[in-house]
């Protein structure tokens, strides 16, 4: 896997953990908006555990096509998540070598 995708990945999986960190935050019993943001949590927490994994050993292994056919299986449940497929393509963009001019 190009340098750029992992780069891309581990940003998508920090972004992620910023959102999850979130629910920290909240007073339970919790207003029904709430608990679906919990359940979102656990839903991007299940998505992206494997991928947390695969970063560690530098994506050796790592099937590409089924870690978005799960993103397209939990948006299915959560369109709130199609967000994180943007962010990654946005980031794989930023993340690649620029060429040199001379």
């Amino acid at each position: 896997m190009e340098e750029h995708r992992k780069k891309a990945y581990q940003y998508l999986l920090y972004q992620a953990m910023l959102d999850i960190r979130n629910i920290e935050r909240f007073d339970f019993p919790c207003e029904p908006d709430k608990i679906r943001q919990v359940r979102l949590a656990g839903a991007i927490a299940n998505w992206l555990h494997n991928l947390a994994d695969f970063a560690s050993r530098d994506f050796e292994e790592f099937n590409e096509p089924w870690f978005w056919e799960e993103h397209d299986h939990y948006c299915s449940q959560y369109p709130e998540m199609i967000s994180y497929r943007d962010l990654f393509e946005q980031s794989e963009v930023l993340a690649k070598p620029k060429p040199i001019i001379n």
